[in-house]
């Protein structure tokens, strides 16, 4: 290298005192091992502090291979502190100094960025607002020296004329090597003054080029848990979302990020694990990021397993503290009777967030489980229930019980059966069974009570090659699937789709509204 110096005027001062120079190093599964600082004072240019800790892995032992690049050895790291430990004891190093005059510096953003934040995280330690904010002394290298651009610490060390002690890996060492490269910034007039951060809540940015696809996620994985995953890296606003099929989580989602540089940290973390589940991170698809798209248009939730005796009152209670109004949930019926279901509408992202982390807990002795929704689900719900209530209290002496129906019967060959009696096309109810076949029955309303007469006077009478039982129906009208009509798809397919639409022409445990469980 021929070091090419920048003509960039530099500030008059280092926005910091001191540079905190860490460095960790992990074992084969990827656990902190050893962590080791220094701390440099960038006036007198000199080392004021310098410790190495062994960190003691949840998971313990050492391949040979680990031991020999690294010098470190199982018996080294079965004596060391625990991660929180060592953490208390860099806390402690910044707060032996006045307040922000000291800042970490590193090579590279992996120490950081992809080691402490990301196990941090996992094992449940909170860091300081401290370990936000980094030097890289990479890139400080290119402010000063811009042409040519080395990438790595041994290649500054060649631009630099400089000998690079190659022993073993060694954070000590590795500290004491970034050191130098300061030593020298410092002596040919750099000067500190912006640090990299860490930073959550970005506004969204939509570039399909800078977005990854997950795969092999928890099925219960949300776009929170999606989120902690790459914690370490810049997070957007909305721009993580676990990809759905109806109700189902798939265990994939997409994830968008805000620099090449973050998208390519995020692509190194593929083979990392959610949940003891081994994770693919692999570049986005033409299309991926769409499912932000359909993720940003709703706030809308569906809820199952409601206990039967609830009222809005209670999911209300359910989500506090987030704002909600009756109006915003739909508590589905069948025959006036509730199915166990509902729709919720939240009034932001964040909320609809929030509201996710409560899926499996429980209102009463039942467990809620969360899917996404859409305001056409919440719609439609609100549509059937208003109807449904005005079909539950039809006169009773107006309805009349069907038995032995084909299997393939519809809605139309029910009303061309009856011919020219007065049946309502909107009151047809045909039955299903648990495995979401047709169970051979259905009810159906006639507008007078002598066309209910005459149809029960057809009782016998055959559709195709079946005879039929017609008999009044006493009662409120059955909790049969509603088909056809204005209330959705005919014939669902088992996910909750049907040629109408999501929602009442699904089949399954699930029945009507809402979709079945397959």
């Amino acid at each position: 290298f021929r070091i090419a110096f920048s003509g960039i005027k530099m500030a008059a001062d280092h926005v910091v005192a001191d540079l905190l120079i860490l460095d960790a190093e992990t074992s084969d599964s990827n656990e902190v091992i050893l962590i080791s600082w220094l701390v440099f004072n960038l006036k007198n240019r000199m080392i004021m502090e310098e410790r190495s800790i062994f960190v003691r892995p949840e998971k313990p032992g050492l391949s040979k291979y680990w031991e020999t690049s690294t010098g470190i050895t199982a018996q080294d790291i079965a004596s060391g502190i625990t991660l929180a430990e060592a953490i208390q004891q860099i806390n402690l190093a910044f707060s032996s100094r006045p307040a922000d005059s000291i800042a970490f510096c590193t090579d590279g953003p992996w120490d950081l960025r992809q080691c402490l934040h990301p196990e941090a995280k996992r094992k449940g330690i909170v860091l300081s607002e401290k370990f936000n904010t980094f030097f890289d002394i990479r890139k400080e290298f290119v402010k000063r020296c811009p042409d040519p651009a080395p990438s790595t610490l041994p290649e500054i060390f060649t631009a630099l004329a400089f000998t690079f002690d190659v022993g073993t890996r060694n954070g000590g060492r590795e500290c004491r090597h970034v050191a130098v490269v300061a030593n020298w910034l410092v002596d040919n007039g750099h000067i500190f003054t912006e640090p990299e951060q860490i930073r959550t809540g970005l506004p969204l940015v939509e570039d399909e080029s800078l977005a990854v696809h997950l795969r092999g996620l928890p099925w219960k994985a949300t776009a929170k848990d999606v989120q902690e995953f790459f914690c370490g890296l810049d997070s957007m606003e909305g721009g993580a979302s676990v990809i759905e099929d109806g109700p189902r989580n798939t265990g994939e989602a997409v994830v968008v990020f805000a620099t090449p540089q973050q998208h390519a940290l995020a692509l190194e973390r593929t083979g990392w694990t959610l949940d003891q589940r081994w994770v693919h991170v692999l570049p986005a698809a033409p299309g991926d990021l769409n499912v932000l798209h359909a993720k940003a248009a709703t706030r809308v939730l569906l809820l199952r397993g409601i206990p039967f005796g609830s009222k809005e009152s209670d999911i209300m209670s359910f989500f506090a503290p987030l704002r909600l109004t009756s109006s915003d949930i739909v508590m589905t019926t069948r025959g006036g009777r509730p199915t166990g279901e509902g729709y919720v509408r939240f009034i932001s992202e964040k909320d609809v967030e929030d509201a996710r982390q409560r899926n499996r807990q429980c209102i009463g002795s039942r467990y809620i489980e969360i899917f996404s929704a859409t305001e056409e689900d919440f719609g439609r719900a609100l549509k059937a229930n208003n109807q449904d209530s005005i079909m539950s209290t039809t006169s009773p002496s107006n309805t009349v019980r069907i038995r032995g129906l084909p299997w393939t019967s519809s809605e139309k060959d029910i009303l061309n059966f009856f011919g020219s009696l007065q049946a309502i096309p909107d009151s047809i109810r045909i039955g299903r069974n648990a495995e979401g076949r047709p169970s051979g029955e259905a009810t159906v309303s006639f507008a007078n009570s002598t066309d209910m007469q005459r149809a029960i006077e057809m009782n016998g009478k055959t559709m195709g090659t079946r005879y039929l039982e017609i008999s009044a129906h006493r009662g409120p009208a059955p909790a049969f699937q509603m088909q056809g009509g204005m209330f959705g798809g005919f014939q669902g397919d088992g996910r909750g789709a049907g040629a109408g639409g999501y929602g009442m022409g699904g089949m399954g445990m699930g029945g009507g509204m809402g979709g079945g469980m397959g």
